[in-house]
């Protein structure tokens, strides 16, 4: 059975000149994590015999230290569930693109019909994000309108454009998944991401 002691020595330097030297050897483990170690690279020189180092990336805010080889992974990964939700959205979002047909009025009139066209339009989409809102979904459709000059007034032409999910960023997540895993030197299951891959 393997032997991991983590241990907070609260600034290694101090620790180091009150025998944490003959303390790490007695203890004799497999693994050594050591934290809040309040060093950064090159302040101490501290090596043992059988024992591979790891070089950390540490801040001085609360909670924000990784193994630096660790580092890059987890960047990449965070890059790739943010690439992945954003696909989500996008293939819930339905655009409307309505035309809005002037007829032969003059430009100061076919704006003035615009706006009320688009006052309304925007009216009916407050009350229905409402509506929705209250009934716990999400408003998704975008209605877009493109002003069209022809023959006759008050005609509407309606075309919809809806996204499609880009499912091979799921594949993207689970390759850094396991490559941060990997780095971590654990099971990938174990980073807790198994929600989030379910939800496809």
């Amino acid at each position: 059975m393997k032997k991991l002691i983590s241990w907070n020595v609260n600034g290694l330097r101090a620790c180091v000149g009150k025998n944490f030297e003959e303390t790490f050897l007695e203890l004799n483990a497999d693994f050594f994590c050591l934290q809040e170690t309040k060093l950064q690279e090159g302040q101490l020189d501290l090596s043992f015999d059988g024992y591979d180092k790891e070089s950390i990336v540490e801040s001085n805010s609360y909670g924000e230290s990784l193994i630096a080889t660790a580092y890059q992974p987890w960047l990449d990964l965070l890059n790739a569930v943010d690439s992945m939700n954003m696909s989500r959205k996008n293939a819930a979002r339905l655009e409307r693109l309505i035309g809005v047909n002037t007829g032969r009025l003059d430009p100061e009139r076919a704006a003035n019909y615009l706006n009320m066209m688009s006052s309304q339009l925007v009216h009916t989409e407050r009350e229905m994000a409402r509506q929705s809102y209250r009934r716990g979904f999400v408003q998704t459709v975008i209605n877009r309108l493109i002003p069209i000059f022809g023959d006759t007034k008050g005609r509407l032409d309606i075309n919809t454009v809806q996204g499609t999910p880009d499912i091979s960023g799921l594949e993207d997540v689970n390759f850094h998944i396991k490559r941060l895993g990997g780095a971590l030197g654990i099971d990938p299951a174990m980073l807790g991401f198994a929600d989030f891959l379910s939800g496809g």
